[in-house]
């Protein structure tokens, strides 16, 4: 999202990786949940909006850091781990992540105002050029990929290890994303 055209939006929680919550029967606040109680919704998933509502993982203290009392839905149960102070002190979270996505977007105008043009890739990987200067490459296979470029540097991968030059040739890592600028 952070590298197509337009508006990148996430909701919160996005940016640690906050996954959906689980909402006990007795626990659900969600007036349109509360009035199809018993149904199925969409996927076969209970009707609902509250299992992607839960209180933000603030940090591994109780309730999440979120409040000093219990919240209206219940905290998510990987918030020790998954959570805004943990993953601020990991170079390489899911966190740091969206922070040097925005950076990178901000710095780089063919991110911001740059043509979208696809790009011929291997089957499994995605990519596209951004106004003729960036090319974004995601792998989305769990092997290694690679594609044929005309060369330039990696501002940017998913691992937050890499930006070495590239020499015609960019080898992506299973289920890596890339930015180059070429």
């Amino acid at each position: 999202l952070f590298t197509l055209r337009g508006s990148p939006t996430w909701y919160y929680g996005d940016e640690i990786g906050m996954v959906n919550g689980q909402i006990p029967p007795e626990k659900v606040q969600d007036p349109a949940a509360l009035r199809q109680r018993g149904a199925a919704g969409e996927h076969g998933l209970d009707p609902g909006r509250d299992p992607e509502r839960t209180p933000m993982q603030w940090s591994g203290f109780a309730y999440a850091g979120f409040s000093t009392v219990e919240p209206w839905l219940p905290v998510n149960p990987d918030y020790v781990e998954r959570n805004v102070e943990v993953q601020d002190a990991d170079p390489f979270s899911m966190l740091t992540l969206v922070r040097t996505l925005l950076v990178v977007r901000k710095g780089t105008p063919a991110l911001l105002h740059g043509d979208y043009q696809s790009y011929k890739a291997p089957p499994g990987v995605f990519a596209y050029l951004r106004g003729g200067e960036v090319l974004v490459a995601l792998n989305f296979t769990g092997e290694a990929r690679q594609l044929s470029t005309p060369g330039g540097e990696i501002l940017l991968s998913t691992h937050l290890d890499r930006y070495e030059k590239v020499e015609g040739v960019l080898e992506l890592r299973p289920h890596e994303g890339v930015i180059v600028k070429l």
